[in-house]
Formats: C-alpha cells, structure tokens, sequence
C-alpha cells in the first residue's frame, strides 16, 4: 500500500489511471485512482465501486478532466454526503467499514 523510511518518512500511496465508462463498476486495485470519464462526463452504476477487501481499506479517487468528470451517486454500497462530480483535481476520500464505503471528505 505505503512505503516510509528514512527519519522524515512520508507515507507513498500507490495509484492507478482508471478511465470509466457510464454505468462502470470501479474495481479498487490500488489506494488512489486517477479516474475520467470515457469520452465525456459519466455518472458510474448503482453499485458504483465494487466492495473493499478489508475492514479500514482507505481509497482515494481523483478527477483529471472537466470535460469527463465521473458522478458517484450515493446509495448501495457507497455512503455519500451526496452525490458527488470528480472533475479536474477534485478529490474523494473514502474509507471501506466492512459493509459500505463511507466518505471521510471531499474538496472541489
């Protein structure tokens, strides 16, 4: 997941370029995915992003286009303080509680 060393050790998350399609299921594979839309702006399906491997998972999803921004709805397993757009550099923090993902913050 992380790597620290050294005395002044920061903590690198690994990270993944994911481009979406409408109605996708976003697979975790690495703790931060870059995500866009594919071709345009997206909204992902009910089940938005497919369920976390272990209890405390963190995810970490980042917009990269304004033009194919990614809309998260909340509902199913994702827990939301609404629905929310990824677009250029807006970020979503997430994090897996066994059940569902719970968003611990957001910035645009």
């Amino acid at each position: 997941m992380g790597t620290l060393s050294g005395s002044n050790a920061l903590l690198a998350l690994s990270h993944a370029d994911s481009t979406l399609a409408a109605g996708a299921t976003l697979t975790p594979t690495k703790s931060v995915h870059r995500v866009q839309g594919n071709g345009g702006a997206v909204t992902l399906g009910a089940t938005a992003i497919a369920n976390g491997t272990i209890e405390g998972q963190l995810l970490i999803l980042v917009g990269q286009s304004d033009s194919n921004s990614v809309t998260i709805t909340h509902g199913s397993n994702v827990r939301l303080n609404g629905n929310v757009t990824l677009a250029l550099d807006d970020v979503l923090w997430l994090r897996w509680d066994g059940t569902d993902w719970m968003e611990l913050s957001r910035n645009n």
